[in-house]
C-alpha cells in the first residue's frame, strides 16, 4: 500500500473536489492520499474558502507557514512541513506547482521520496522565462521528477518546445476538473432569479443577451484591452457582467466610464460566493473570457458543464479542448479589435435555436472531456504504471477529426491517452484526453 502525499497551497473549493476524486481513485487501488496544505487561505482569496474543508473526504493537515507576498503573488514558506518531509522518506510526493511556493521549491531539493511527481499548469502561449539560465534551472529542477502532470495539449507543447524531449516524455495528462454535478444539476428558478438580482440583470432590456465574464481584476485577464476594442455599437443588444475583485477595479471602472460603455458593461458589486456560481451561469446566455493569457481557467469548464455557449480568447490554456469554433461558440484573438467585435456580432446574430444548440454542444464536450472521476482515474493509472502521455509526433502536432457524443470536433493528435506509454507509442486516432475516437 503506497501513500501519495500532495503539497498544495490552500484548500480552494474546486481543489477539494479534485482531491476527493484522487482519494477515491487511490483507495480503489489499495493506496491512500494525504494533502499538506501550506495555509488555510491566501490574503487575496475569499474568507468563505476556509469552509471548503468541510467537504473533504481525504486525510489532510493545514500547516503553519509564512505567506510571502511578492509581486502580487503569495509564495508560502513552511519550515515545519519541510522538516517533517526531510526527516523521513515519503512513498510518493506530488508537488502542486514546483516554483509557485518556497516550500515546494525547497521540498524538491531537500526531500527523498521513492517517487516524485510535478503538477504544473503549463501553457505554450505563456512561456515565461524559459530560456537562458532560468530555463536551464527549470529543466534541472523538473529532471528530478518521475512524471509531470499537465492539464492539456498546450501544456504538452510547452514541455516539447521549452523543456525538451526527455521531460516531454514524462508528461501525464490531468485535466483541470470541477464538481460537475453542481453545474449540470437543475437549478431552482428562485436561485436563478436571485443570481440575476446579484448580477443586476433585472435592469437589462428583454432583447439583450447577458454575457457572464468571471475574472479577477488583474492585467493578464485582458479587461482593459477588451474595453478598448469595443464601443456601444459593438455591444448593441449585449449586456456584460464582470464578476471578480482585484487591484485594477478603479482603473476598470474608469475605462468603462471613459468609453461610454456603462449601459452595457458593469462590474458586479462585491464578492460573489462560489456556491451560487451554478445559478449565475444559468442566468446568462453565454460566457465571455478574453484573457491575454490564462494557464487553464476553471471558469471555462464550469460554463461548459452549465451548458453555456463560449466566447473565448484563443490564448487560454484549455481553448483547444473547450472550443469547437462555430459549434459551441466563437474563439478570437484578444489583441485584435476586429476579431473581438466579429465574435460578438456573430453570437448576437444567432437565432435562439442556434444558441440553444451551442449550449447543448458545450454540455456534450464537458461530459466527454471533463468527467472528474474518469479524468483522475486515467491519470492515476498512468502515474502508478509508470506510463506517459508522450506519443506526439515530435515533428509537429497535426489536427485529427474525431467525435464527441455524435459531434465532429478537432483536436491535436499529439495528445495521447493512458493506454499509450513512451515505450509503446501508438498512432491510432484518439478522442479527447485519451478516449478512443468513435
Amino acid at each position: 500500500m503506497a501513500r501519495l502525499e500532495l503539497l498544495h497551497n490552500i484548500p480552494a473549493p474546486y481543489r477539494v473536489h479534485l482531491f476527493n476524486c484522487l482519494a477515491r481513485s487511490l483507495a480503489a487501488r489499495g493506496d491512500s492520499l494525504h494533502v499538506h496544505f501550506f495555509g488555510a487561505n491566501n490574503p487575496d482569496r475569499p474568507t468563505s474558502w476556509k469552509r471548503s474543508l468541510e467537504d473533504a473526504r481525504f486525510s489532510y493537515q493545514v500547516w503553519d507557514g509564512y505567506p510571502l507576498r511578492i509581486r502580487g503573488a503569495t509564495l508560502w514558506f513552511n519550515p515545519r512541513l519541510l522538516w517533517n518531509l526531510a526527516r523521513r522518506r515519503p512513498d510518493i510526493l506530488l508537488h502542486g506547482g514546483v516554483w509557485d511556493s518556497v516550500t515546494s521549491l525547497l521540498a524538491t531539493l531537500l526531500t527523498r521520496p521513492r517517487q516524485r511527481f510535478a503538477w504544473m499548469e503549463f501553457n505554450v502561449d505563456i512561456p515565461g522565462r524559459s530560456g537562458g539560465i532560468t530555463g536551464r534551472a527549470k529543466r534541472a529542477m523538473l529532471a528530478r521528477f518521475d512524471h509531470i502532470l499537465v492539464p492539456g495539449a498546450k501544456g504538452l507543447r510547452y514541455l516539447e518546445r521549452y523543456m525538451g524531449d526527455d521531460l516531454r516524455a514524462r508528461a501525464v495528462l490531468l485535466p483541470n476538473v470541477v464538481d460537475e454535478a453542481r453545474f449540470r444539476a437543475g437549478i431552482p428558478e428562485e436561485e436563478v432569479l436571485r443570481a440575476r438580482r446579484v448580477l443586476g440583470a433585472d435592469e437589462i432590456p428583454t432583447d439583450h443577451l447577458l454575457l457572464i465574464w468571471p475574472a479577477r481584476l488583474i492585467g493578464h485577464k485582458g479587461i482593459l484591452e477588451f474595453l478598448r476594442h469595443v464601443d456601444p455599437a459593438a455591444l448593441d443588444r449585449l449586456a456584460i457582467r464582470i464578476i471578480g475583485e482585484g487591484p485594477m477595479k478603479q482603473e476598470v471602472l474608469g475605462e468603462i466610464e471613459r468609453r461610454g460603455l456603462g449601459a452595457h458593461i458593469r462590474l458586479v458589486d462585491g464578492y460573489v460566493d462560489y456556491a451560487i456560481m451554478p445559478a449565475v451561469y444559468r442566468a446568462g446566455d453565454a460566457m465571455l473570457l478574453p484573457s491575454l493569457h490564462d494557464p487553464n481557467p476553471l471558469s471555462v469548464i464550469e460554463a461548459l458543464h452549465s451548458g453555456l455557449p463560449l466566447l473565448l480568447s484563443n490564448r487560454i490554456g484549455n481553448f483547444e479542448e473547450a472550443m469547437d469554433q462555430g459549434g459551441n461558440g466563437f474563439g478570437f484573438d484578444p489583441t485584435s479589435g476586429p476579431g473581438v467585435r466579429e465574435a460578438l456580432r456573430r453570437f448576437r446574430d444567432l437565432a435562439i435555436d442556434e444558441r440553444q444548440a451551442m449550449g447543448a454542444r458545450s454540455a456534450a464536450i464537458a461530459k466527454a472531456a471533463w468527467d472528474s472521476q474518469a479524468c483522475v482515474d486515467r491519470a492515476v493509472a498512468q502515474l502508478l504504471r509508470g506510463e506517459s502521455s508522450a506519443n506526439a509526433d515530435r515533428a509537429g502536432i497535426e489536427i485529427e477529426t474525431f467525435e464527441i457524443s455524435g459531434f465532429p470536433h478537432q483536436r491535436p493528435s499529439g495528445v495521447s491517452g493512458p493506454s499509450v506509454s513512451k515505450h509503446s507509442a501508438s498512432k491510432r486516432p484518439i478522442g479527447r484526453f485519451g478516449a478512443p475516437a468513435r
